[in-house]
């Protein structure tokens, strides 16, 4: 189905969710091209935030 209904079209949260489906294939793609993961960013942003931990 290609095709979105009018009315679910004008819904802003439709709207906020397809774009996050998006942003999520984007994300992806990009981690994937540099072999990282989403948990790989998560790790090294909380060693940044907090400094090194064991």
């Amino acid at each position: 189905m290609d095709e979105i209904p009018e009315r679910l079209a004008a819904k802003p949260s439709w709207l906020i969710s397809q774009l996050a489906v998006h942003v999520r294939r984007l994300v992806f793609d990009g981690f994937s091209a540099a072999g990282a993961r989403g948990y790989h960013y998560r790790i090294l942003a909380a060693l940044h935030e907090f400094g090194p931990a064991s």
